[in-house]
């Protein structure tokens, strides 16, 4: 029982401080800088994270090539979907590049 416990309450420990961080966040003014801060230091967290999972499984994977194409098409379509993300709103805003 006494290990369950434990592992409760270190699966408990992102959600309060998830909510402790909220509640901060809500209590002090701040600026869309130290937004774009608290955002890219949660998705630099989230990252760490996931690739402590999954490092130890693609180090192991048959074949390697697989692993290392699926990277570069992640990282190809992250691309893809951030520029037409980005033509999308300059669209939705009436900004045209192709003028110029």
């Amino acid at each position: 029982m006494q290990e369950f416990l434990f592992a409760l309450t270190l699966s408990a420990l992102p959600v309060v401080s998830n909510f402790m961080g909220a509640m901060i966040a809500e209590a002090l003014p701040s600026s869309k800088q130290t937004l774009g801060f608290a955002l890219h230091a949660a998705a630099g967290v989230l990252l760490a994270i996931a690739s402590t999972e999954l490092i130890p499984r693609v180090a192991i994977a048959k074949p390697v090539w697989a692993a290392i194409l699926a990277l570069f098409l992640g990282g190809a379509f992250f691309v893809w979907i951030n520029q037409l993300l980005n033509l999308s709103k300059n669209r939705l805003r009436g900004v045209d590049h192709n003028s110029c």
